[in-house]
Formats: structure tokens, C-alpha cells, sequence
């Protein structure tokens, strides 16, 4: 977005930005101060992520959501948000993604690796 927040700065979304966005509001409502004026909007955010299809073989992404699985779960388990659906959800896709990108055979080519991405899903695990 743009500094005042007018305008996208990007002309289209990432495949995880809606988790992305989804986890990082759930953190934000979870550790702000109680106030009666600043509306819970989870159930409408929840909406963003309605249809969205999370699983990929990108490692990368795999452990962006292993990341955001933990944040997740991380909120639940404190009692802050209840979103066991869309934690099992993204779990779900985690595992679907790494036994794609095992499928492809292991270990990969030296010459097909990406250290960023392996990098990526070292972070979420």
C-alpha cells in the first residue's frame, strides 16, 4: 500500500497474502488494548480466505505456512482467538505441499535449488 494508504502499490496478490493478512490482524486484535470503540472483525476478515487454495509445492511458501501455523496456533492456545479451522486448514496444506515437493524426488539437483527457499521453509519449521 501506499504510505497514506490510498492506493495498492502491488497490481496483484500473492498466494498466501490473505493468510498472511488473516494472521497478522489476528495478532493485532489479539494484543491490542480493550476498547469498546475498535470493532473485533475476525469474523469478516475470516472472509478473505474463503476459497483460496493454500497448498503449494514452493518450499518457500511451505514454510510461510508452517510460520503462520505456528502463529496461529500460537493465539489459540492462549485462549486470544479461536481459529482451529483455519489452523488444521493451513496444516493440512503444509503437509500436502512437502509431500509434492517430495514426490519430485529427493534430493533435488544442486542445480534446481534455491537457497532463499529451502532458507524459507528452514524459518517455519
Amino acid at each position: 500500500m501506499s504510505i497514506d494508504l490510498s492506493r495498492p502499490l502491488v497490481a496483484s496478490m500473492g498466494l498466501h497474502d490473505p493468510l498472511d493478512g488473516f494472521t497478522v490482524y489476528c495478532e493485532l486484535q489479539a494484543y491490542s488494548p480493550d476498547n469498546p470503540l475498535w470493532p473485533n472483525l475476525l469474523e469478516e476478515i475470516k472472509d478473505i480466505l474463503l476459497g483460496v487454495d493454500l497448498v503449494t509445492g514452493d518450499l518457500l511458501s511451505i514454510g510461510s505456512l508452517l510460520w503462520d501455523a505456528y502463529i496461529l496456533a500460537k493465539l489459540t492456545s492462549q485462549g486470544l482467538i479461536d481459529c482451529t479451522d483455519i489452523l488444521l486448514d493451513v496444516l493440512d496444506a503444509a503437509l500436502v505441499g512437502m509431500e509434492l515437493y517430495l514426490a519430485d524426488g529427493w534430493p533435488p539437483l544442486s542445480s534446481s535449488r534455491f537457497a532463499f527457499r529451502e532458507l524459507g521453509l528452514s524459518i517455519g519449521l
